[in-house]
């Protein structure tokens, strides 16, 4: 069982973090910027300075810096191009750059099953806190919408709902004696409600996330089940 120390809008510190450095802003995306200051906050509120790991789930990653790079493909008619755009259409890119902000050097891991990779992320925290319980695991969702997206989405019928935005997470082993705003398990057959269904409409991992943040941040206060589909990974999220 590992705990939940913050979120990037809730924790044991109250107040606003410092905001991220200009010099810094200006060279990151969009998509970036925001994995950043929810990253930073979730740290901040959390008393940790620097994560042992991070565990990012984006579903469609940089989409914007993705369609830059194509664009520019097509434009350059075969010219050499600058690497940078690539190096930011890929799905990893967030936790890298955090990683490099952070001067984290301990495992860096981004999920990008579709609508399960932020079940997957968790997953992945509580199994290396149950090995290292002494480490302190960040894990962000983020996912972004574009223009040409919903142009696509609305040609092909697509009716997933795709994230804007997300969430981070800090986490810690149960052993350590910190204030946590969770505890979080394997279910083992408990029973708890079902956190955002597939109903009507799947949804991406993202959304997920903020669903989550927004139930630690009104105070939870009854048991919730995330699934990634198997009854055997289900993941048990309880008050403290």
């Amino acid at each position: 069982m590992s705990r939940l120390l913050s979120t990037s809008r809730t924790g044991p510190v109250t107040g606003d973090p410092p905001p991220l450095p200009a010099q810094a802003a200006r060279r990151l995306s969009a998509i970036q910027y925001r994995a950043a200051t929810l990253a930073l906050a979730a740290l901040y509120r959390a008393g940790v300075e620097r994560p042992d790991a991070i565990i990012a789930n984006t579903a469609l990653g940089c989409l914007d810096d993705t369609e830059r790079f194509l664009a520019d493909m097509r434009d350059a008619k075969g010219a050499l191009l600058s690497p940078l755009p690539f190096m930011r259409s890929t799905h990893n890119t967030m936790a890298g750059q955090l990683a490099l902000m952070l001067g984290c050097h301990g495992p860096n891991i981004t999920h990008s099953q579709g609508l399960n990779g932020f079940h997957a992320a968790l997953a992945e925290a509580e199994l290396m806190l149950h090995e290292h319980p002494k480490m302190k695991v960040l894990v962000l969702a983020i996912d972004e919408r574009t223009d040409l997206l919903a142009s696509v989405a609305a040609t092909l019928d697509v009716t997933t709902t795709v994230g804007q935005g997300g969430e981070a997470f800090v986490l810690a082993g149960d052993t350590e004696d910190v204030p946590c705003i969770a505890r979080m398990g394997w279910q083992n057959g408990a029973t708890a409600r079902l956190l955002l269904p597939l109903a009507e409409r799947p949804v991406h991992g993202s959304v997920v996330a903020e669903g989550l943040g927004s139930l630690l941040g009104e105070g939870l206060r009854a048991p919730v089940v995330l699934s990634g589909g198997d009854p055997s990974t289900a993941l048990l999220i309880s008050p403290c």
